[in-house]
């Protein structure tokens, strides 16, 4: 039986840049991927009959959903976040499918939320974040919690972090943690000729098991689970073997100014390795490399 840790918890960062000359990244884009080891997952592909390249969960009854996908034709990225709650509801409708409606519409990224605001209640929480990069490397970024906004929220450029917490404005301090790590990858990294080293630098961060201490945002989501088994998920990596959860996929998306793509997807190959007190993973790296289209 899996101990009721909530959700996939996931963390994401990413950095936009108005008018990126072709040197330069109009987007770079982290997330991270916490879930039960034994949740069968396929790893990023091009999706059939569509324009998608992403992850898909193969869970039985959730099959084709994503937490984190792009559309090579409409430049449109979608990421979705699960909010920790004290208790989660049963029979809700599934999350996975969010990201999935949004890349194979024609809506815009805040009126897509816009409609998915009026139906927010009939999900567990989360955090969606649409995008979609246009000419003039010029993005169009927007956020909705269907646990905190009324309404969904316009991003503006540079960088974002987003976490668990149902307050994307009150993050985690694993989150704050994060968000300055890969401000400080950023600052050194702003031409594409250092890509390499930024990859390596941003995976560097990624594998920190430091667990950060529990502010009062993480301890009243938590509910009745312990401050043990909280501040176990509070690091930017996280690995509970007994439970079979952890860390298990990273994804990067990096967009140059001429909209050359780096898809890049580090994650474990299934079946993962795990005992009571350690994983024994086999990490495979998968990368996609495209060009985004022309808007019209």
């Amino acid at each position: 039986t899996r101990i009721q840790l909530g959700d996939s918890m996931c963390l994401l960062f990413f950095k936009t840049n108005e008018n990126a000359k072709s040197d330069e990244y109009s987007l770079v884009l982290v997330n991270v991927r916490d879930e039960y080891y034994d949740r069968p997952t396929k790893m990023a592909f091009p999706w059939d009959d569509s324009q998608i390249i992403g992850a898909q969960d193969n869970e039985k009854g959730r099959e084709g959903g994503t937490w984190i996908a792009i559309n090579k034709e409409t430049a449109k990225i979608g990421v979705v976040l699960n909010i920790l709650q004290p208790q989660q509801s049963a029979n809700m409708t599934a999350r996975g499918h969010l990201v999935v409606n949004y890349l194979n519409g024609d809506l815009t990224p805040k009126e897509y939320l816009e409609k998915i605001c009026e139906k927010g209640n009939e999900y567990n929480g989360f955090l969606l974040v649409a995008m979609q990069l246009g000419d003039n490397n010029c993005a169009d970024v927007c956020c909705y919690s269907n646990k905190h906004h009324n309404t969904p929220q316009s991003l503006p450029y540079g960088i974002h972090a987003f976490g668990n917490s149902i307050n994307p404005d009150k993050p985690w301090s694993k989150v704050t943690y994060g968000r300055n790590k890969f401000e400080q990858i950023m600052q050194k990294h702003t031409k594409i000729t250092s890509k390499d080293k930024l990859i390596e630098d941003i995976f560097e961060m990624l594998y920190d098991k430091e667990p950060q201490e529990l502010d009062d945002t993480i301890k009243v989501q938590g509910g009745e689970r312990s401050p043990f088994g909280l501040k176990r998920l509070n690091s930017i990596f996280v690995e509970i073997p007994e439970v079979k959860y952890g860390t298990r996929t990273w994804t990067i998306i990096i967009v140059d100014g001429n909209k050359n793509v780096d898809y890049i997807e580090k994650t474990m190959q299934e079946p993962i390795l795990c005992d009571d007190h350690s994983v024994h993973p086999n990490w495979v790296l998968n990368e996609h490399h495209f060009k985004l289209k022309s808007s019209n």
